[in-house]
């Protein structure tokens, strides 16, 4: 059985100046690809889930705890996400009624 993985830090693009004094980016993983990534791990959390239940349905996994655990796994991380979609939403807003 697989454990409950953690999120990892969001590593933004910071300009940083090198010798020279120019600027290069360090760590340069963009909010998007670090959505996608966590889009992707919650879907994984969906089908496996499906997976399990199905399975406990048809009498191939015994333990009932499993199944539940992988439930739950996958409850919490689809509130997360509709949690960082709203709080992304709401930032947008925000940053949109700002007069320029």
């Amino acid at each position: 059985m697989a454990g409950i993985s953690e999120i990892g830090p969001i590593r933004l693009n910071v300009p940083i100046k090198n010798n020279e004094g120019s600027v290069a980016a360090k760590n340069q993983v963009s909010f998007e690809e670090t959505f996608k990534e966590f889009i992707s791990g919650v879907n994984e959390n969906q089908i496996r889930s499906e997976d399990m239940t199905g399975a406990f349905a048809r009498g191939e996994v015994r333990d009932l705890h499993e199944v539940i655990i992988a439930q739950q796994e996958a409850a919490v991380s689809l509130k997360l996400l509709v949690q960082m979609r709203d709080r992304v939403i709401s930032a947008y807003q925000e940053i949109s009624r700002m007069q320029v």
